[in-house]
């Protein structure tokens, strides 16, 4: 079941961009775009920012 979720990990996704990206690097991206709609001084917004 290891090598199911590594290949599965390892599977690149096709971005907004039309880039390749790795599931993680979607996941960053969606964090930070979530982390934008907060307002300047919220702290859960800076987090998921930085």
């Amino acid at each position: 079941t290891m090598n199911i979720y590594i290949k599965s990990m390892s599977k690149r996704k096709e971005g907004d961009d039309k880039e390749k990206m790795l599931p993680i690097d979607v996941l960053a991206q969606t964090m930070i775009s979530h982390g934008e709609e907060f307002e300047s001084d919220s702290l859960f917004g800076t987090c998921l920012t930085s």
